[in-house]
């Protein structure tokens, strides 16, 4: 939480990132739920530190984890939107555009 916040997107799209990985071996399944938990707390901790559009696109990102987590989704198909959320979350840090 001291890290600035274009270290916290960066560090939730690479929690994105895992459970795309993760998700695909049944071995992994309390890892990607861990994954799941945390990167709804790390939102809940950046969305008071960014603005307005950027929250917008977490609360949806919220709501999206939360569907993950209850429902018993295809891993392939998560696997994918977790893939693009990560990418989503990295141009919102900011982070790419920096090292180009």
């Amino acid at each position: 939480m001291s890290e600035p916040v274009e270290i916290q997107l960066a560090g939730l799209a690479a929690n994105l990132a895992r459970v795309s990985s993760f998700i695909e071996n049944p071995a992994n399944a309390k890892a990607v739920s861990g994954l799941l938990v945390e990167s709804k707390f790390m939102i809940e901790w950046i969305a008071s530190n960014v603005s307005l559009e950027i929250q917008e696109q977490l609360v949806e990102l919220q709501l999206q984890l939360a569907l993950w987590s209850r429902d018993n989704l295809n891993s392939e198909e998560i696997s994918e939107q977790a893939e693009d959320w990560s990418e989503r979350v990295l141009e919102l840090s900011g982070i790419r555009a920096e090292r180009s």
